[in-house]
Order: C-alpha cells, then structure tokens, then sequence
C-alpha cells in the first residue's frame, strides 16, 4: 500500500519534469513564421520586398530552421541505499522499501539498471536488477524482504556504490540515493576521498533522512550528499519526493 501511494506521486512527479525540447537539424522551405531565418524576417522590414515576401509565404517557399526532437541524453543506473540497522525496523523500514520500489519503477520507465545495497555495521547484501531484461518479481520481494537490523556504518555502502560506478562502464552517470534513519560519522580521510570520487566519476548523491528530527537532515548526511533532504514524518513525506526527479 506505501509503494503504491509513492509511485503514483513519483510518476506526478516524472510527468511534471520538462521536456528535452527540440534543435535545429537543417534548413528546408515553409510558411511557418516562428522559425523563419533572419534573412528572410529582415524582408518584412522592406516595403519593396513585402510583396515577393507574401508571395513565398502563401507556396510555403521561405526559408525556415528544420527541428527535430533532441535525443535523450543517456542516464546512468540508479543505485539506492538502504539502511537496514536495527532502529530502522518498523514503519521506517516499510517506507524506506516502498521509496526504493518507487525509485525502481523510475529506473523502469527511463530502462536504467539498478543496484540496491543493503547496509547496517556493514553491507549486509547486494542486488543488481537490469530492467533491459525480464525481472522476476520473486527478486523484488526478496530483496525488500531482506532486513538485518545491525549497527550503523556510512563509509561502507557509500564505498561499495562508489566502486560500482568506478568498476563497471555501465555504472557511469549513475544518480546514488542514500536513505537512513541515522546520524553516522565519518572520518576525515573518508570525506577527502568521497568528495574526490564524486568530482572525478561525475555522479549525483540524493540523501533521505527518515525520522529527522525538525525536519533537518542531519550535517554528516548533507556532507556526503549533493542534496538532502529531512523527512520528520512519514506519513507527511512532501520533502522526500524531491527524489522522484532524478
């Protein structure tokens, strides 16, 4: 019930997002005066061309910008982070699944692969899930259903997301959503290399702080994140759908 209300607002959320547009592919002949070449509109200025310029119009004979649909630019996977420590079980466990399978049918839609990391102390499982082929729903559920309940450790699902991009050509581009409960620390030596890792493969870090308190996402998490966002209630997640524009 929870992934469902999350992916009727993210496919809103898809739906609103603005077109890729169109660019010019060459010059051909027509009437249509919104993309008249500026040889052609200067003549509207000249009364002794007014006439020639009336006469191109009415055969569809002036020159004009040819457009065509821009081509989607390739977007790299989606890897979600989930924390699975102990203090996540509950409701918070269930909203943070039914975000993931949210963001999965995003990564659907937009035949972008996924890969969902499972962490506590640790990370306590991996899945891969390529939307170019058939995917079973037992390896959804599965997934979702798995749960640990450990400690808290940031550096080694961020590592392991890191290493997937780095890894693998077809992890490039990818879009990392980070979602916990938890505020973990970082060492120093960490941070320098996360901001370094994110300069050099060029990808995007959305943090999700569930149960944050006020509503702020904690400092460690806007650290390491692009943008971040704090969701104090969740059954009130007007913030967390910011996701959904990845």
């Amino acid at each position: 019930k929870e992934a469902g209300r999350l992916k009727n607002i993210a496919s809103s959320v898809q739906r609103q997002k603005p077109a890729d547009g169109t660019e010019v592919s060459s010059v051909t002949c027509g009437d249509d005066l919104g993309r008249l070449l500026p040889s052609e509109l200067v003549k509207l200025t000249d009364p002794a061309l007014l006439l020639d310029f009336a006469k191109r119009f009415t055969e569809r004979g002036l020159l004009e910008y040819e457009l065509k649909d821009k081509k989607p630019e390739g977007r790299g996977p989606v890897v979600v982070c989930i924390d699975n420590s102990y203090s996540m079980s509950g409701s918070r466990e269930v909203w943070s699944k039914a975000m993931t399978l949210a963001l999965l049918t995003i990564a659907r839609n937009q035949k972008r692969d996924c890969r969902v990391i499972h962490f506590d102390s640790d990370v306590s499982r991996t899945d891969d899930i390529k939307f170019t082929e058939d995917v079973e729903m037992e390896q959804l559920l599965d997934s979702m259903a798995h749960f640990s309940g450990g400690g808290t450790n940031f550096e080694k699902p961020l590592s392991e997301a890191a290493g997937a991009i780095e890894g693998a050509a077809e992890y490039k581009k990818a879009d990392i959503v980070f979602i916990t409960d938890g505020e973990c620390d970082v060492s120093n030596g960490f941070r320098e290399q996360w901001q370094a890792q994110r300069k050099e493969l060029g990808f995007n870090v959305f943090g999700i702080h569930v149960g944050a308190s006020g509503g702020v996402a904690s400092r460690v998490l806007n650290e390491l994140s692009d943008k971040s966002v704090g969701v104090a209630d969740i059954a009130n997640d007007v913030s967390a759908h910011e996701a959904f524009s990845i």
